[in-house]
């Protein structure tokens, strides 16, 4: 095979899976699936996570070349199975000028049927002659698709299919409405319906300037799931599956922390807009709400000095004075916020300048720093501390790169489906204890 030709007779793998004994999969792996990928991406489908700097293709059936599969399939109007085999193969090879009439396969299976083909005047008996020489390839991103309507709204593109996060109808007083609303782009004149009548589908009846068709996915059933779909007759070119779930409500309550010298600046008044901006990012990645409860003054008899320490590194415990902090609280709601002047995690970084804004500390306990002065400054430093530390509780670890605070700070980041599963596990065990 060369960049310019992919002939089904290049390669032993390659003939067996163009009769589907068997067709490649995921998971496979070897020199066939590298000539594929290549194919692939001569064909106009890129594939940068495969095709390596000098040209060469990794031969791993993995995530991106399920994708491009599909994707390629969707193009040529074939099943859309993300499999390789016989209508996949010849598709491709005849794309790129390569099939001769001993190459095509005859010899029905699983990847789709294969009709019988009449007796031609240039070809009695058998199969047309394909010509030879390259044919044009299809243009990426005009296939149709499923896409979010706006960043950090509980869509992940990053799993097979597109997964979105649909919140029951009837909502908390805490945020928005029900429902959620996805976009097909270059979905022009495709029908879309839900397999599942507990998540329906409305089209917005609007045009929008990239052209694309906007639908509200709706549900009142906690849990329903349903793959929506956008067809041409019987032809299925665009999926996603959608989940429904019921609110998660959340409550708060704030310690407004002072010692014998010192208090906490931050204003009762700001409390209840850094509840309500916190909440309406959780509502709309993962349905999950906050409320606030009480605001309690509490007075520490100690000096806790113009900075807390938060860890003995040496013992590996939590110091006194977070211990004299934490002592008082109540456990009347499911989060406890205490408010402080400054604090650090240890005297290394005391002594280096570091700065921190917020700590989540386990059983519900957070401490925010009086970062709402650093706002006035940077509005999007002290709006999303609560968020990025209520996210620890939720379950959302800094390896897994996708913190809350981040999203609200950048607008580039979102949850994965898998990560929206674990903090609705964590909510709902929060909300029984608390």
């Amino acid at each position: 095979m060369t960049s310019e030709n992919f002939s089904l007779s290049d390669h032993p793998r390659l003939q067996s899976a163009a009769r589907n004994a068997p067709p490649m999969r995921w998971g496979e792996r070897g020199q066939a699936i590298a000539m594929v990928q290549q194919a692939y991406a001569t064909a106009g489908f890129a594939m940068p996570g495969s095709i390596r700097t000098d040209g060469s293709a990794d031969g791993i059936f993995g995530k991106e070349t399920y994708s491009v599969t599909r994707h390629f399939q969707v193009n040529q109007n074939l099943s859309v199975d993300g499999i390789v085999g016989q209508q996949t193969l010849t598709a491709l090879a005849d794309i790129l000028g390569g099939n001769t009439p001993g190459d095509r396969p005859v010899t029905p299976g699983p990847n789709g049927p294969v009709h019988p083909v009449k007796p031609g005047p240039h070809n009695p008996g058998g199969p047309p002659i394909v010509p030879k020489g390259p044919k044009p390839g299809p243009k990426p991103g005009k296939h149709p698709q499923f896409a979010e309507e706006r960043i950090a709204s509980g869509f992940d593109n990053t799993v097979v299919p597109p997964w979105q996060m649909v919140p029951t109808a009837i909502q908390p007083n805490s945020s928005g409405g029900g429902g959620a609303i996805v976009r097909l782009l270059h979905g022009e004149g495709l029908t879309v319906t839900s397999d599942n009548s507990l998540i329906k589908v409305h089209e917005i009846p609007k045009s929008f300037p990239d052209g694309s068709r906007h639908f509200r996915l709706t549900s009142e059933v906690d849990g329903a799931r349903a793959m929506i779909s956008a067809r041409s007759g019987t032809h299925t070119l665009a999926r996603m599956e959608a989940e429904a779930t019921k609110p998660y409500v959340l409550t708060v309550d704030f310690y407004m922390v002072s010692d014998k010298v010192r208090k906490t600046k931050r204003p009762v008044s700001e409390l209840a807009q850094l509840v309500k901006d916190t909440s309406k990012l959780l509502a709309q990645q993962c349905n999950i709400h906050l409320e606030k409860k009480h605001v309690y003054a509490e007075k520490v008899n100690a000096d806790l000095g113009e900075v807390i320490l938060v860890r003995d590194m040496q013992k590996r415990v939590e110091t006194q004075d977070v211990y004299l902090i934490y002592q008082a609280c109540k456990h009347t709601a499911d989060l406890s916020v205490f408010c402080v002047w400054e604090y650090e995690m240890n005297a290394e970084n005391a002594e280096k300048g570091d700065t921190h804004t917020g700590l989540w500390s386990g059983q519900g306990r957070i401490i925010i720093e009086d970062d709402f002065v650093t706002a006035k400054v940077n509005k999007k430093v002290g709006k999303w501390t609560l968020m990025h530390e209520v996210g620890h509780e939720l379950g959302l670890k800094h390896r897994d790169k996708t913190i809350m605070a981040d999203i609200g700070q950048t607008m580039t980041s979102y949850l994965r489906k898998t990560q929206v599963h674990e903090m609705w596990k964590h909510a709902k065990k929060m909300a029984k204890s608390g």
